[in-house]
C-alpha cells in the first residue's frame, strides 16, 4: 500500500545527535521514506488520541546520527525547550509524525510534529520536535533527570 506524503512544515528544521549530528531541513524530510502509526495513545490531558499518524521512522532519522551500539535511551526536545528521555527500544518503534488521519499537524492548532511510539504516552509523545538525540545511560543514572516534564507547556 502506498502511503500519502504528509506535508512537511517548510520551517521544520530537526538535529538529529549521535556520533555526529545532522540538522535535517523540511526538505531533506520531505525525501524520507513515509511510515503509519495508528495506535491511540492517551495525551497529557488524559484524552485519548486515535488516528492514523503519518510521517518518518525515528530509526531512519536516528541513523542519519549513527548512534553508538550501546544506546539505552532518545531525549526528545521540542522548538520551546520541553525534553524527555525514552527507552531506545520504544523510541525505535516510533514515529515523527507530520499529520494525522491526513490532516497536516502544522495547522493553526497544530505544532508541526508529534513523536509517537507504543508504550509511549502522555508527556513523553512530544510536540513540535526540534532535536532527538542517542544517549548513553550507565545502569545507575536516571533519565529522568535529562527532563523537563512539567517546566513548560510540553
Amino acid at each position: 500500500m502506498t502511503e500519502s506524503r504528509p506535508l512537511v512544515p517548510s520551517d521544520l528544521a530537526l538535529t538529529v545527535v549521535g556520533r555526529r549530528a545532522r540538522t535535517l531541513t523540511a526538505a531533506d524530510l520531505s525525501t524520507c521514506a513515509v511510515t503509519t502509526y495508528g495506535e491511540p495513545f492517551h495525551c497529557s490531558s488524559g484524552r485519548e488520541i486515535a488516528g492514523r499518524w503519518v510521517g518518518v521512522a525515528v530509526a531512519d532519522l536516528l541513523d542519519e546520527a549513527d548512534p553508538a551500539p550501546n544506546t539505552t535511551h532518545l531525549r526528545l526536545e521540542s522548538r520551546d525547550g520541553y525534553r524527555v528521555c525514552v527507552p531506545i527500544r520504544a523510541a525505535l518503534a516510533g514515529v515523527l509524525a507530520f499529520s494525522r488521519d491526513d490532516e497536516p499537524l502544522d495547522r493553526p492548532d497544530g505544532h508541526g510534529s508529534r513523536f509517537v511510539a507504543p508504550s509511549v504516552e502522555g508527556p513523553r509523545a512530544v510536540r513540535d520536535v526540534a532535536r532527538m538525540e542517542a544517549v548513553v545511560l550507565a545502569p545507575d543514572e536516571d533519565p529522568t533527570d535529562l527532563e523537563t516534564i512539567g517546566e513548560t507547556d510540553g
